[in-house]
């Protein structure tokens, strides 16, 4: 069954009303830094995040996986080439229409992916910029609290 997404009203019933299902993408290289990008919407937007997105309705949890990563990185990736590390809820006071007032609650599958030399990143819309981050250095970064977690692994 084919996947589609929701209009803004849509979209915007279902961020009010109930929680999202989304995958975290822990991209991490050889030196154990992972990949996090300035969000550029709410919510979270202008702190540093991990790459992510929503899981569909109809679409399974693989499908999700590689359609979030070509949608988010350019690349799309394979689940059987990631960990599941564990999952996270995520409670946001703002949303994507932050002048209405409308919280965001996200049940996240985080899954931990080792990149590969040949593996290519490109910026989507929803970051400004890309950075490799390490647990040495995330002090120089304004990560939000979600992603830091994400350094402990």
């Amino acid at each position: 069954m084919m996947q589609k997404f929701l209009n803004d009203d849509e979209w915007k019933f279902c961020v009010k009303n109930l929680p999202i299902l989304a995958i975290d993408l822990i991209i991490k290289n050889k030196k154990s830094e992972i990949l996090m990008g300035i969000r550029s919407n709410n919510p979270a937007k202008d702190f540093f995040f991990v790459p992510g997105g929503r899981i569909l309705k109809n679409e399974n949890i693989e499908n999700a996986f590689e359609r979030i990563s070509l949608n988010e990185l350019g690349n799309s990736l394979k689940i059987k080439d990631a960990r599941f590390l564990n999952y996270y809820e995520h409670f946001y006071q703002n949303s994507l229409w932050n002048l209405q007032g409308i919280s965001t609650h996200y049940l996240v599958l985080a899954f931990e992916y080792n990149a590969r030399i040949k593996d290519k990143f490109n910026l989507n819309n929803q970051h400004k910029s890309f950075q490799w981050i390490s647990k040495e250095n995330k002090k120089n970064f304004n990560i939000h609290e979600y992603s830091l977690n994400y350094l402990d692994f």
